[in-house]
């Protein structure tokens, strides 16, 4: 699902706040959630989950071009962890189900 789909789908459930308005609060709930991350803060949002930053180590991999070795820094990358409660509703309410069989061709 993308924005547009969001702001469309609260959009039909309220439709006395404008599209254009959805859009602003939405935009502004990722703004504040990335300008906390980068300045290192956790953001919890209660039955939903929790936003942090996991710290990668230095390391050495190699260039899949040449397979030459090189050494990549160390990083900060986000983390979501996932409340108990969206966790339960997730397992309870879920309709999707995943082929595991890979890609199919017609041949």
């Amino acid at each position: 699902m993308v924005l547009s789909e969001v702001v469309q789908k609260i959009a039909r459930k309220h439709p006395d706040y404008a599209d254009e308005t959805i859009k602003q609060c939405t935009r502004l709930i990722v703004s504040h959630l990335d300008e906390s991350l980068v300045m290192g803060k956790e953001v919890q949002i209660r039955g939903f989950g929790t936003f942090s930053l996991r710290r990668r180590a230095a390391r050495a991999a190699r260039d899949p071009r040449n397979g030459s070795t090189v050494m990549l820094p160390e990083t900060y990358v986000p983390h979501f962890k996932v409340s108990p409660k969206l966790r339960d509703s997730v397992r309870q309410h879920a309709t999707v189900t995943f082929d595991l069989g890979g890609p199919k061709t017609d041949d």
